[in-house]
């Protein structure tokens, strides 16, 4: 009788001993059950070929490998294979233009008066000169830009 006792009580203890680990396990399940809640809300998916969403308030939207992330919402590392980029519905870069052959000589980034006006009628030497200097920076701007949209990519 004393086997049959102390079988008893070792299962006693053996029972305790799993409802305390089931306890646990209901415990971890519950909290897991709630992470994938919390995932399947809020996850974006690379299968899904509808449009999907990066909440506003949450933290940035990378695409490829960004080395030194920002605060900015959509980063793009590497090369991406896209048509174009458009900002609230509206395109502001599209394919690059080919075509182009590259301006040579100074480019021009400072100040202008875009509406410098010169007196029509007989010109001398100097009003001459003022109208091609003027030429010439506008020439120069011209290019600056021209350099600006090459390096951008938006032409070739």
């Amino acid at each position: 009788m004393v086997t049959v006792e102390s079988n008893i009580t070792s299962l006693q203890t053996n029972v305790a001993s799993l409802t305390t680990r089931v306890t646990t396990a209901e415990g971890n399940i519950t909290t897991l059950q709630g992470k994938v809640s919390t995932i399947e809300t809020n996850y974006v998916s690379k299968a899904v070929s509808t449009s999907q969403s990066v909440q506003s308030s949450g933290g940035s939207f990378l695409v490829g490998n960004i080395a030194t992330p920002t605060t900015d919402k959509l980063q793009v590392g590497g090369s991406v294979n896209a048509v174009s980029y458009k900002v609230a519905g509206i395109q502001v870069v599209g394919a690059q233009r080919t075509g182009w052959t590259a301006a040579t000589g100074t480019a021009y980034r400072g100040a202008f008066d875009a509406n410098q006006a010169w007196t029509i009628g007989i010109l001398d030497i100097v009003q001459i000169q003022q109208i091609a200097n003027s030429l010439t920076q506008a020439r120069q701007r011209i290019k600056a830009l021209e350099d600006d949209l090459r390096a951008h990519g938006l032409i070739n």
